[in-house]
């Protein structure tokens, strides 16, 4: 549980850097997607870190639901499963509960 704990608190880490160091994500994203134009660099950054990158990762258990119905058909678990058994936001609660996100953003 710790090791879980330490890479959770990393990972909301480094979320945080990304949306607080925008040249250096940019640069990153570049490197990745093989990509040098900025304006492209910059939609990037836009749509993948200031839009969709949340502060805090929930995973959607609606998206989860959905999988489980659309495998439904094939495998027949899927179809008595609860999408919340797939899920352990624990990491997450104690990450948010410890002031992490307050600490590394500030208060509101």
């Amino acid at each position: 549980e710790t090791v879980a704990q330490a890479f959770t608190n990393a990972m909301l880490d480094g979320i945080h850097f990304a949306k607080t160091n925008r040249a250096v994500a940019e640069r990153v994203i570049g490197q990745y997607l093989k990509l040098d134009d900025p304006e492209m660099l910059a939609e990037a950054y836009d749509y993948y870190i200031a839009r969709h990158m949340s502060r805090v990762p929930y995973p959607s258990l609606e998206a989860g639901q959905q999988y489980l119905e659309s495998v439904s058909e094939t495998d027949p678990r899927a179809a008595g499963a609860r999408v919340g058994d797939f899920f352990d936001l624990r990491f997450l609660e104690r990450a948010v509960a410890s002031g992490l996100i307050e600490q590394l953003y500030g208060k509101d």
